[in-house]
This record gives structure tokens, C-alpha cells and sequence, in this order.
């Protein structure tokens, strides 16, 4: 069994909304989104297994595709409803897709944000301009190692993909707009959180799992989803 943790917002009447959150990641990444979702759905926003403070198995096999589909439909039943809508980022949609195509049933809207289609994905890895790339995929798989690399305190990975909450940095094109809500000292603070998340090498294992797993991963050519489908890029 898998102790999942999440936080949830809103009326426990009203429809269901599942957040899945993208890697590097947790519950934390939707901090602007829940109040506002609260206002229309019951909000259930999860920690992936492997993040934060759902259960961290550090085996790989733990980390299937077929598995962890399985854990994500029991906990959707758990909370007492045949289907939810389901939002998913980056890693979050990835899985999103997945479970929409193998378990229809228990998706009736899906919404995926920064998340292509996974098929699209993993042969169209741009090897230069962002931290997850090809060159990463393949250094992934070899053992040990890339948990120890990405918690070295001049890896600066969590930086690189959190420049939105990193101050310290240049501001670029994708971190120079205003947020709608927080100081600067806010996104200090929230970075720093995402710094201790991701301090220990097994806090690395099972995120790192996923990606060693997911690129294996095809949905059947010709396969189709029946629920709606909203994508956000």
C-alpha cells in the first residue's frame, strides 16, 4: 500500500479536482491556483508518490507506469467518487494523459499544462534550451549517481527550474511579468521550501524514477480519449 499526502480545499459536495504536480515538484506548485479553484470544486492536491511527504519507495520497479496508474485510480476512488477532473503538470499531465487513455472511466475532464501529449514527448527532446533534455534522460539511467549530482549544492537544478521563484537570478523571458500575488520575500521563501524538499539524495529517487521509467513508455498507436480535453502551454 501507498500512503499518499495532499491537501484539499473547498466544499466537499461539489465536483472533484485532482492536481497532479509536474517534476521538480509537490502540492506547493499549485499554491495560487487551489483558493481559487475551491470556489467551484472540491480541491485534492496531491503529492506525487516519491515527492514531499507521500511514501518514497526508492526502487525503480515501484515506479512503473502500470503501478503507479493503479495507486492513482485506488486513491481516486478513495476519496468517494466514481471520476474526477483532472489537472496535471508537466510530469502531472504526462500522467494525466496516461491515465485518460487506460482508465477512462475515472477521468471525465483532463486539463494538461505544459504537457504535450507523452508519445510527442520523449521524440521531440530539445537537447539545448531547457534542464530536462535527452543528454538528461540518458544520465538518468545509470544508478545512484544522479541523486547524489542534484542534491550538490552547486548543481543549482532547482534553481534553474524555478526561476520564476528565484530572485537571485537575471530575470529572463519567462520570469520578468509580475506575479499576480506574493512579494519577493514570499518567493524567497518558497524556493527555500523547494531547496529542503528536495535536500536528501532519497528525496531524488523516486522523481528520478519516473523519468527512468516514462521514455519506455508508449501509448498504443490509434488509442483515443473520450473526455474532454483542455491543453495549456
Amino acid at each position: 500500500r501507498t500512503k499518499f499526502h495532499y491537501v484539499e480545499a473547498g466544499n466537499v459536495t461539489d465536483p472533484v479536482i485532482v492536481l497532479l504536480h509536474g517534476f521538480p515538484d509537490c502540492w506547493i506548485g499549485w499554491r495560487d491556483q487551489i483558493k481559487e479553484l475551491s470556489r467551484f470544486f472540491r480541491v485534492i492536491a496531491l503529492d506525487l508518490k516519491g515527492f514531499n511527504d507521500s511514501d518514497k519507495p526508492i526502487w525503480r520497479r515501484e515506479y512503473r507506469i502500470e503501478k503507479v496508474c493503479r495507486e492513482l485510480v485506488d486513491f481516486i476512488h478513495s476519496l468517494n467518487v466514481n471520476s474526477v477532473t483532472l489537472m496535471g503538470h508537466d510530469l502531472g499531465g504526462i500522467l494525466g494523459w496516461i491515465l485518460a487513455h487506460t482508465n477512462p472511466r475515472v477521468i471525465n475532464r483532463l486539463i494538461c499544462v505544459s504537457a504535450p501529449h507523452p508519445n510527442l514527448i520523449w521524440s521531440n527532446l530539445d537537447s539545448s534550451k531547457v534542464p530536462i533534455n535527452s543528454a538528461w534522460l540518458k544520465f538518468i539511467q545509470l544508478p545512484y549517481l544522479p541523486e547524489v549530482e542534484h542534491v550538490r549544492p552547486d548543481s543549482n537544478f532547482l534553481e534553474k527550474n524555478f526561476t520564476h521563484v528565484d530572485n537571485s537570478r537575471p530575470k529572463s523571458k519567462y520570469n520578468n511579468l509580475q506575479p499576480i500575488n506574493g512579494s519577493a520575500n514570499d518567493k524567497g521563501h518558497i524556493l527555500d521550501a523547494y531547496r529542503y524538499i528536495f535536500s536528501r539524495n532519497e528525496d531524488w529517487n523516486g522523481p528520478l524514477n519516473y523519468f527512468r521509467n516514462l521514455p519506455f513508455y508508449r501509448i498504443r498507436e490509434g488509442s483515443f480519449i473520450s473526455c474532454p480535453c483542455l491543453i495549456v502551454t
